[in-house]
């Protein structure tokens, strides 16, 4: 999915998609809904009804480092750094957007119950363009009639980055926002942010400690990834990306049938025990 050095011809493709630009652009799979702003933020984000984005202090975000420039996109405060555009066509949203030699250009698809997302970063001068690092991540509050508080786990590190958000109470869904870059590709760390709700340099999570696999909070917390991907060379492009996965989260009554079911299940095999004993 990922070619960190390729050939940036067709960057000037990319302005094609001026045609039919969109402040916001809305897309719908029948199980995921998105409106997104023209910088490619989340303006909302549901699944199955459930609205992840637009309780409380709304956050989604995107922060670019990089030698020409340092670019931060929050929904919150309504920023548009790169200057982007939309093209929605269905349920897929395409930005595009160039400022000093480096082009941006994003997909948004949505495919069953995921939001995926594909990143390109083109240099289109003549220099190396070096420092690259980019951020993601959302406060994921769909909690919110009962708290704004999450359960948030990193799930996974490195090529298998992957942090989630969840709320024990029904009828609420869990979100996960995982890599899908190949491994190898770049450095990726997952990340959860204990003081909510403003967006996260990628540098503070790719210069820090990594959050150990299973490293967990119940707040009101985002979920972040980071990338490093280091040096784009003249006329090259690196490609990444990511998916935000939805899944329903058990009631608390489902819970309790299922730990009364095991503990069913343990006094039948303890009281077989007894009588092959005394057979």
């Amino acid at each position: 999915m990922i070619t960190h050095l390729k050939k940036a011809a067709a960057v000037a493709a990319f302005a094609m998609f001026s045609t039919g630009a969109y402040a916001q652009a809305f897309i719908d799979n029948g199980t995921v809904e998105a409106d997104v702003n023209a910088s490619g933020t989340f303006a909302s984000l549901a699944y199955s009804g459930t609205e992840f984005v637009q309780w409380g202090t709304p956050m989604s975000y995107y922060w670019l480092n990089s030698s020409v420039g340092n670019f931060v996109a929050d929904n919150a405060s309504s920023t548009n750094p790169l200057s982007a555009f939309t093209l929605a066509s269905g349920s897929t949203v395409s930005f595009n957007s160039s400022t000093g030699g480096l082009t941006f250009n994003q997909s948004i698809s949505l495919i069953g119950s995921r939001a995926v997302v594909s990143v390109t970063l083109a240099n289109t001068t003549g220099a190396a363009i070096n420092g690259v690092q980019w951020g993601v991540g959302i406060d994921p509050d769909q909690g919110a009639e009962d708290t704004y508080a999450t359960i948030n786990t990193v799930v996974g590190q490195g090529s298998g980055a992957a942090v989630s958000a969840s709320d024990p109470n029904a009828p609420y869904y869990g979100v996960t926002l995982r890599n899908t870059t190949d491994a190898g590709a770049f450095q990726v760390r997952a990340y959860i942010d204990g003081t909510c709700c403003s967006p996260v340099d990628p540098n503070l999570v790719l210069s820090g400690a990594a959050q150990a696999i299973g490293f967990s909070t119940t707040d009101d917390h985002s979920i972040n990834l980071a990338y490093d991907i280091g040096t784009i060379a003249a006329g090259q492009s690196a490609t990444f990306g990511y998916e935000y996965v939805f899944a329903p989260v058990p009631e608390p009554e489902i819970y309790a049938m299922l730990a009364a079911g095991l503990g069913l299940m343990g006094f039948v095999a303890r009281r077989r025990q007894r009588n092959g004993a005394v057979a």
